[in-house]
C-alpha cells in the first residue's frame, strides 16, 4: 500500500497560475504568466496534487491534426514517483474532446517513456529532426472503452449544496443568418448577437445577488466564447472554456448550406437505438457522443463551490445538460428534448432543504425583448 495519498486531478483555474509558474521555474522552465493564464482560461491546463498543493501540471491542446495533444507534463521534484504524471495523463485521456489523444517525448527521456508504457500509452511513431540526434517519440492514449456511458451528476456523485445553474445558449450567430449548418463550425456573433449577449449579461447580473459566488464556463467555439466573455464581464468574473460543451458535430456538413445537410440527413428511428444512430454524414457525432461529453462536463462543473454557475453552450448540448441535471441516465436520453432558442436562459436550481433538482425555466428569452438598463 502506497505511503502517499492519491493525487487529485482537475482543470486548473486562474487561482492556480502562480503555483504552476513557481513549479515550472523551479524545474528550469521559462513559461510566461500570460501563457499559463491563457491555458487556465481555456481549460487546457490541468493540475494534480494533494492538500491543495500543485504537485504537477499538464497542458492539453487540440492542435495535433485535429486531436488532443498533451503538450507538456511537469512534476515537482519532491512529488516524483508518486503517480502524479500518471494521474495527469489519465485525466487528459479521460476528459478527451477528440477520439484520440497523443503526446510525445524524446528518445533520451527514459523515465517519461516508462510512465507512458506503464499507463498503457502506445508508441505509434517517430519524428526526426526536431532535436538533433534525439528523435521525438509519438505516443497515443489507450482507446476509451466502447460506448463509455457516464452516470448522471446526481447529489452524492457531486457535492451537495444549494445552487443555481443558468444554462445560456449563444445568441444570433453568422451561420444563422447565412443559412449554414452550425454544429462545430466556428461562426461568430452577429451585431444583433452582440447586443443580445449584453442583454443576457444584464439579466444575469440582475438575478444574482451581490457577493454570491459565481463561475462562468463556456464552450470554446467563437460564438459561445464571445458570449461568455460579455456575460463574465457583467458578473465581474473570468470565464473558463471547455471543448466538451461544444455543439454536436455535424461532421462534413459543418459550415455548408443547410440544404446540403437536409439532402443527406437520415432521421433517427422512432424506436430502436437512437443514441448510436448514424445520421448519414461522414464525421458527425452521434447523440451518444454528445451525451457522454456533456454529462462529463457538467459533472466536473458541479464540483465547483459556487452559488451560481453560468454555462454558455449551444441548443442541442443545452438539452442534454438539463437531462444530466435531473439525473436522467444516458441510456434514457435517446428521445429527450428541451427545445431552447438562441440567446435563452434555462434556470436550474438545487435547494438546500429538500435537495431537489428543479427545472425552474426552460429557454427564457424575455430579457431579449426588455430594453437594457442604462449604465
Amino acid at each position: 500500500m502506497s505511503a502517499h495519498p492519491t493525487p487529485q486531478t482537475r482543470r486548473a483555474t486562474p487561482a492556480d497560475v502562480p503555483a504552476v509558474l513557481d513549479l515550472d521555474h523551479a524545474t528550469g522552465g521559462t513559461l510566461s504568466g500570460d501563457d499559463v493564464a491563457a491555458w487556465a482560461s481555456t481549460g487546457a491546463l490541468r493540475v494534480a496534487g494533494t492538500a491543495g498543493e500543485v504537485a504537477g501540471f499538464a497542458v492539453v491542446v487540440p492542435h495535433f491534426f485535429g486531436h488532443d495533444l498533451v503538450e507538456l507534463v511537469k512534476v515537482a521534484p519532491a512529488a516524483r514517483r508518486r503517480g502524479v504524471a500518471t494521474a495527469l495523463l489519465a485525466h487528459a485521456s479521460g476528459t478527451r474532446a477528440t477520439p484520440k489523444v497523443f503526446t510525445s517525448t524524446n528518445l533520451s527521456n527514459r523515465p517519461m517513456q516508462a510512465v507512458l508504457d506503464a499507463a498503457g500509452w502506445a508508441c505509434v511513431g517517430v519524428v526526426d529532426g526536431l532535436d538533433e540526434g534525439d528523435p521525438e517519440l509519438i505516443y497515443a492514449a489507450p482507446p476509451v472503452a466502447a460506448d463509455p456511458v457516464p452516470l448522471p451528476p446526481v447529489p452524492g456523485r457531486v457535492p451537495v449544496r444549494e445552487r443555481t445553474v443558468h444554462v445560456v445558449t449563444h445568441p444570433e450567430a453568422t451561420h444563422h443568418v447565412d443559412g449554414l449548418v452550425g454544429g462545430q463550425f466556428d461562426s461568430d456573433l452577429t451585431p444583433l448577437g452582440e447586443r443580445q449577449a449584453a442583454a443576457i449579461g444584464a439579466a444575469l447580473r440582475a438575478r444574482i445577488t451581490a457577493g454570491a459566488g459565481v463561475a462562468v464556463a463556456s464552450s470554446d467555439l467563437l460564438r459561445t466564447r464571445r458570449t461568455a466573455e460579455v456575460v463574465a464581464s457583467a458578473l465581474a468574473v473570468t470565464p473558463t472554456f471547455d471543448a466538451r460543451l461544444r455543439e454536436k458535430s455535424y461532421g462534413e456538413a459543418g459550415g455548408r448550406p443547410q440544404a446540403w445537410l437536409d439532402a443527406r440527413f437520415v432521421p433517427p428511428p422512432a424506436v430502436g437505438d437512437r443514441l448510436r444512430h448514424d445520421e448519414g454524414v461522414p464525421g458527425a457525432e452521434t447523440r451518444l457522443d454528445l451525451a457522454v461529453r456533456a454529462y462529463a462536463a457538467l459533472t466536473d462543473l458541479l464540483t465547483l463551490d459556487v452559488d451560481h454557475l453560468v454555462v454558455v453552450t449551444h441548443g442541442f448540448t443545452a438539452g442534454l445538460l438539463v437531462a444530466a441535471w435531473i439525473g436522467m441516465p444516458v441510456a434514457s436520453a435517446g428521445h429527450v428534448a428541451f427545445p431552447v432558442p438562441s440567446g435563452s436562459i434555462t434556470t436550474l436550481r438545487e435547494d438546500g432543504f429538500f435537495h431537489n433538482r428543479a427545472v425552474v425555466t426552460v429557454g427564457d428569452v424575455a430579457h431579449l425583448h426588455t430594453p437594457a438598463p442604462r449604465p
